[in-house]
């Protein structure tokens, strides 16, 4: 993430948006703890649950959309973070990680509507695995939006006519 870089893909000389694999990392751990936090919070407040998904939400939009350089805590990660870590050792593409954000957007987005409008059961069950999704990339490495991002690809392309 603080590392604006680009490699060219020998075998068809596109170039591919990479970042610090640290910056993901790094926001899947504060992904983990707000989630953690609106799980906690669910059991005495629903609306201040909903709240705090709503929060996590529109930042999910942000990596969705702008991806890991204009996701807030990537901004974090870049300023405050990655200036105090050695050099970049491991860098991954930037498009997987936009549709893991989006991912996590669609879950934030049910959990909000569950605790919401009355069906607490929902929120707690899509905030779960919006957690737990987020730990395992925390933790472990593995982005789960990510490994579904080639299925995905390859369900979108259209057949030449």
């Amino acid at each position: 993430m603080s590392i604006n870089t680009s490699q060219r893909n020998t075998t068809d000389h596109a170039v591919i948006d990479q970042v610090d694999v640290r910056g993901p990392r790094f926001a899947a751990w504060v992904t983990t703890a707000a989630l953690l936090l609106a799980l906690v919070v669910s059991a005495s407040s629903t609306t201040a649950t909903a709240a705090i998904l709503a929060a996590q939400a529109v930042i999910f939009a942000a990596g969705a959309i702008g991806g890991p350089r204009r996701h807030p805590y990537g901004q974090i990660f870049a300023t405050a973070v990655a200036p105090r870590l050695g050099p970049v050792t491991e860098r991954e593409p930037v498009a997987p990680l936009k549709f893991a954000q989006l991912v996590g957007l669609a879950f934030a987005v049910a959990g909000v509507a569950g605790f919401a409008f009355g069906a607490p059961l929902l929120g707690v069950i899509a905030t779960a695995f919006a957690l737990a999704a987020a730990f395992l990339n925390a933790a472990f490495g593995i982005c789960l939006g990510c490994m579904l991002y080639p299925s995905v690809v390859r369900l979108r392309r259209t057949p030449a006519a």
